[in-house]
């Protein structure tokens, strides 16, 4: 058997070597040889895995494992003859010796990993397979026949010189629980593969031969970290990768995860001084960036975010000693930064400003930024002399500026100030507002803020967390808004952490009388009464998304699955009276997985499915109308037919949702294209009930996020 190895090897490097034809390697990108890493090699935190058994090997390298190498490594073996042989590291593996024999296979039947057949690599890897296979052969065997009682086959146990062994599994690092029968498999099974194919099979197209428009796809499918590792290979991936990578960019005042502000005032490090490294950091990222034009020009979608200020601004609300308070002289470089970033960043689309004071200046450089439409301020604050100067009118709009959205903090009322900004967006479409903290927000206080917010010109409103006193006041609001310009909306988004009464919410469905709604969101009703179906409907007849979510009781405050006050079918009939609704979704409690008597039809029919699978007949009715046979199904997730009472009575729904704090349900409603009747396929099973085409949840229900932004309109002041 060894010799037949041998004449193997012999025959398979004469007839490669004869038949190998080298190919161009110009276009190769340089490829390290095979040799596995060290023990000591450091892993990435996000590693790149690309050659065949690297990630098993590197999961098996870890801390632990690495203790026992170790204490591996100091212990000597001691044989008869006095010869001392250091015990190869008992947590070895076999990947890297499979990775041989596997990468040469690789090349031969053209299957390989991420690193690509190229001529470079083969090189080398013949030449250790080469080294490899010279040492196993020169090994002194000897075979010993015995007979399997049990099978009566005969079976030869090889037996290896102990010393030449030793040497050779501590040159190849061969793990002690390896024998040299396994080693003879994978060499018979290797020269097998070569004799089958004695030529390898080089990679004649790289990813450099693609389209530069397929390269920049690939770069834009690519998160970030992966986009760097990609664009670190050559110049010209590099040239490709850039506007990727720094496409979406984050600037942060960073506050170092060891810092915390719980007892700050008996924290053993030095905040101020960790304060000003964190400034000094920041500056050197800025002074990078307005250095090298080519990449700010890349920036589309630009965060810049101090960590530190609503640290010591909760402590001050509270009264607490404050080593976070920063003088106003450390801000001021950073005040100064920011305007310069915005004008250098002049393909700037989407802008974040986290927890900053907003100047005039920057309001200025918001103004000059002609390609930006979509402005998030996370926590900012304006000064009273910004306001006045707002108000006044001695700062520019920003004319570009489409979608806007806010967040705010009820335990920092500074945060409210915010509502100065929207004085600025005279072209606003989209505006989300969500407040964070104990209390909702309130609207803003002062009379000439509420006629300069340009509500008018809104499309798309999500307001998250506000005051439930406040509801009486938004209405009137909305009311004098439509009585002077009318109501452009499209989409309109309440939610309220505690339950708001019937009476409130059809006041101010009232209010938006008139309003081209085709999306409505409600989420936190307290009664959820019959009225309230009927006044949607009455006021909104082209309505084409639909989401109601009921608070249980006055301890509930998140959106949950809640008791509602009727049967869900009562609830059905009242949706004749939509003729475009398309979307619903409410969080009527439903036990998803509660024990229903569909088993019993199961058990009386034998456990028959429908139709013949040996024919293939899908088990159609007389009408030729494909249905769902309750055994397919999971007995404990029927509930999906709740959706049928809601797609009888309103013919135009598509699909039927229930939410807990996600979409938890959603069933999609069709039409026979024949009998017209009713096929509900709930997306939660796996096919053929599946949705196929399921709608976006976030077009007609955000779900937590925001409306997805809109392009700006022409700019113009009216």
């Amino acid at each position: 058997m060894v010799m037949e190895i041998y004449q193997n090897a012999v025959a398979y490097q004469s007839d490669s070597l004869d038949k190998l034809e080298v190919s161009d390697t110009t276009h190769s990108p340089h490829v390290s040889s095979d040799e596995s890493s060290s023990e000591d090699e450091r892993m990435t935190s996000q590693p790149v895995y690309l050659t065949l058994y690297e990630e098993e090997e590197a999961q098996h390298k870890n801390p632990w494992a690495k203790a026992r190498n170790r204490a591996a490594l100091s212990r000597d073996h001691n044989h008869p003859d006095g010869t001392v042989f250091r015990d190869p590291l008992s947590g070895n593996t076999c990947h890297h010796i499979s990775r041989l024999f596997d990468s040469i296979k690789g090349y031969h039947e053209a299957s390989l990993d991420l690193t690509g057949r190229h001529p470079s690599r083969y090189y080398s890897l013949q030449a250790r397979w080469n080294k490899f296979l010279f040492d196993f052969l020169a090994l002194n065997i000897s075979g010993m026949e015995r007979r399997d009682s049990k099978t009566g086959l005969c079976q030869i146990d090889f037996v290896v010189n102990d010393k030449a062994w030793e040497r050779f599994r501590v040159k190849w690092r061969l793990p002690c629980a390896m024998h040299y029968s396994q080693l003879l498999d994978k060499c018979r099974l290797t020269l097998k593969v070569l004799k089958e194919n004695p030529i390898p099979r080089f990679q004649k197209l790289h990813l450099l031969n693609l389209p530069a428009e397929l390269l920049d796809h690939i770069f834009r499918l690519s998160s970030t970290s992966d986009a760097r590792v990609l664009a670190c290979t050559c110049y010209i991936l590099n040239s490709v990768g850039r506007r990727h990578i720094f496409r979406n960019l984050r600037l942060k005042l960073r506050l170092p995860h060891y810092v915390s502000s719980t007892n700050a005032e008996y924290s053993s490090h030095d905040i101020p001084t960790i304060a000003q490294y964190a400034r000094r950091d920041l500056l050197k990222n800025f002074n990078f960036l307005l250095d090298r034009p080519s990449l700010t020009k890349q920036i589309q979608a630009l965060s810049i975010i101090d960590e530190w200020w609503l640290h010591g601004q909760l402590r001050q609300e509270e009264n607490l000693p404050n080593p976070f308070s920063l003088s106003h002289t450390f801000y001021e470089p950073l005040s100064k930064m920011c305007p310069r970033m915005l004008q250098a960043t002049s393909n700037l689309t989407e802008l974040t400003l986290g927890n900053l004071k907003v100047s005039g200046e920057l309001i200025r450089a918001l103004a000059d930024a002609s390609s930006l439409h979509t402005l998030t301020f996370h926590l900012c604050r304006f000064s009273p002399e910004v306001q006045t100067s707002i108000l006044s009118n001695d700062l520019p709009p920003s004319l570009n500026i489409a979608n806007v959205h806010i967040l705010m903090d009820s335990d920092a009322p500074v945060t409210h100030t915010q509502w100065y900004a929207l004085a600025l967006f005279p072209n606003i479409r989209t505006l989300s507002i969500k407040e964070v903290g104990h209390r909702g927000f309130p609207l803003p206080s002062s009379s000439t803020v509420r006629e300069r917010c340009y509500i008018h010109k809104l499309e798309r409103l999500s307001l998250e967390n506000i005051d439930a006193s406040e509801i009486e006041a938004f209405s009137e609001w909305i009311r004098l808004i439509r009585s002077a310009y009318g109501l452009n909306l499209t989409h309109f988004k309440l939610h309220a952490a505690w339950g708001i009464p019937d009476t409130d919410i059809i006041g101010l469905l009232q209010a938006l009388e008139g309003a081209p709604l085709q999306l409505l969101v409600l989420e936190g009703l307290s009664n959820a009464e019959f009225p309230v179906l009927d006044s949607i409907a009455n006021l909104f007849p082209e309505l084409l998304g639909l989401t109601l979510v009921r608070r249980h009781n006055d301890y509930q405050y998140e959106n949950k699955l809640a008791v509602w006050p009727h049967a869900s079918w009562e609830y059905a009939s009242h949706f004749q009276q939509f003729t475009k609704l398309r979307h619903f979704c409410w969080n009527f409690w439903t036990d998803y997985f509660d024990v229903t008597p569909a088993p019993l039809v199961a058990f009386e029919n034998g456990f028959a499915v429908a139709g013949d699978e040996q024919t293939g007949d899908e088990g159609e009715d007389e009408n030729g109308v494909v249905d769902c046979d309750d055994s397919l199904l999971p007995y404990f997730l029927d509930s999906h037919w709740s959706a049928m009472p809601f797609a009888a009575y309103c013919p135009s729904l598509e699909t039927y949702s229930v939410m807990n704090r996600t979409i938890d349900m959603t069933c999609r409603i069709t039409r026979h294209s024949e009998t017209g009747r009713r096929i509900v396929e709930p997306a939660q099973l796996p096919p053929p009930f599946a949705c196929r085409n399921p709608c976006s949840v976030r077009q007609w229900n955000t779900v937590g996020l925001c409306w997805p932004p809109l392009p700006p309109m022409s700019p113009h002041v009216d």
